[in-house]
């Protein structure tokens, strides 16, 4: 699932929100509901990269993740 807009989204940020609220501030902060994209759906996401060495925040569509390893690089 190829997501373009995803890319231009991506922000390095020291860790991800650790409770419901700071997940809802940061959802807000980051504002995805208001960019353009033609996803399948684009909302917030924070994550760590695949070599465990950034936490990342991004707007993507909606990605079930099977195992310990995020699909990111399969939509940015």
């Amino acid at each position: 699932m190829k997501c373009a807009e995803s890319k231009a989204t991506a922000r390095k940020v020291l860790s991800c929100p650790s409770t419901a609220k700071g997940m809802i501030q940061a959802a807000r902060r980051k504002k995805c509901s208001q960019i353009n994209h033609t996803c399948t759906a684009f909302k917030y996401h924070c994550l760590v990269n695949a070599w465990l060495n950034e936490t990342l925040e991004v707007c993507g569509p909606d990605v079930l993740i099977l195992g310990k390893i995020s699909q990111l690089v399969y939509w940015i």
